[in-house]
């Protein structure tokens, strides 16, 4: 299953409020947007973009040649690149800061070839375990669906499906720090700190792990802590490519601790799962429907 980055409102709503330089802001839109097969609508907001930028050189009295100098570097359009891993796959991605990602199954990155700008911003839909260079006048953003996660040098796990739930964070080496919802909230992370997000209750809660657990050859390990079956089966599908059918809410609703951590196959997780009072039927390769026995 390829994860879904056609969402052309996220898109807006995250550079939108992005703090950085307006026309840097448009032209990475328009950048984002070639990359997914958009087509654009704003250029009456571009317009009056160029034109703040223009009135400004006037006011200050910038010398031409300087001016035009900055403009054209201004223009150039940002090139971004989309990388998805297959499933059951793991791929390391090296950024131009020299940030080293790793990412885990299923996983999906949208990033610029050459970072520009005040912020390093990339676009996540999945789990990976990210080594940041250090750049305190750069900081290096994720975003996820309705979160971002803000970073200046750094060691960290970060699992967040867009179109799921659960949102988890692990911090291990540096200062991170995560904004929910609609920027309404921010969550400062220091070393050894956990979070996890819900995004249906808006609520998180932040608690320690233990930091051997989590690294980059870590990044395919399942881990789930109080969630329900629904969610499970959401991250199963993108992890090995299926479709999780579960019969009745009840059953859905159904909450797991369950830590799988060693390579294990989907058939592992899914008998370790309905070992207690639950049935598990295939139909076909793509197909799996979870029962009450």
């Amino acid at each position: 299953m390829t994860p879904d980055f056609d969402n052309y409102s996220l898109c807006e709503a995250v550079f939108d409020s992005a703090a950085s330089d307006d026309a840097l802001v448009e032209q990475d839109l328009e950048a984002v947007h070639r990359t997914l097969g958009f087509t654009s609508h704003k250029t009456e907001r571009k317009v009056r973009v160029w034109r703040r930028v223009a009135l400004v050189a006037a006011a200050i009295a910038l010398p031409l040649a300087v001016a035009s100098g900055i403009m054209f570097r201004n223009s150039r359009p940002v090139e971004y690149l989309q990388l998805t891993v297959p499933e059951c796959g793991q791929q390391t991605l090296a950024l131009s800061d020299g940030t080293v990602l790793t990412l885990g199954s299923g996983t999906s990155v949208i990033y610029p070839q050459t970072f520009r700008g005040k912020q390093r911003r990339i676009f996540l839909d999945g789990q990976v375990f990210a080594e940041v260079s250090k750049d305190p006048r750069h900081p290096f953003v994720i975003h996820s669906g309705d979160v971002e996660v803000k970073v200046y040098g750094t060691k960290f796990n970060f699992k967040s499906w867009t179109d799921a739930d659960q949102v988890e964070l692990c911090l291990l080496e540096g200062a991170v720090t995560m904004a929910l919802s609609d920027n309404s909230r921010d969550v400062v992370l220091t070393p050894g700190d956990m979070v996890r997000y819900s995004r249906k209750g808006g609520d998180y809660e932040l608690c320690g792990f233990d930091s051997a657990d989590y690294g980059p050859d870590d990044v395919n390990a399942l881990r789930f802590n109080n969630e329900p079956l629904s969610e499970i089966a959401c991250e199963l599908e993108k992890v090995f490519g299926v479709r999780i059918a579960i019969v009745g809410e009840k059953l859905a609703n159904r909450r797991f601790f369950s830590y799988f951590t060693n390579g294990e196959s989907l058939d592992d997780i899914l008998d370790a799962l309905c070992a207690d009072g639950m049935k598990m039927t295939r139909q076909g390769d793509e197909l799996i429907i979870i029962t009450t026995k």
